[in-house]
């Protein structure tokens, strides 16, 4: 079960990552980890601890406070 919840988060912070017009190296440099590590989140074969998520989400000028059950896929300019 936890590969699934990994799968599943990976692919919402893809899909939130893609609405906002980001790229990974973008997302990554903001955050202060490598492309690679993020591929790997997004991926679901590695899980972010509550802090990166949090990084992560901040990066992409996302609340944090719900985490991604929050996000309702706005874009960066609000469209």
């Amino acid at each position: 079960m936890p590969q699934i919840a990994a799968y599943k988060e990976g692919v919402e912070i893809k899909i939130a990552r893609i609405r906002t017009g980001l790229r990974q190296y973008e997302v990554a440099a903001r955050v202060g980890i490598l492309p690679n590590r993020l591929s790997e989140i997004e991926s679901g074969r590695r899980r972010p601890s509550p802090e990166l998520l949090e990084r992560i989400l901040q990066a992409m000028q996302l609340p944090t406070a719900g985490g991604l059950s929050g996000y309702h896929g706005a874009s960066r300019d609000g469209k």
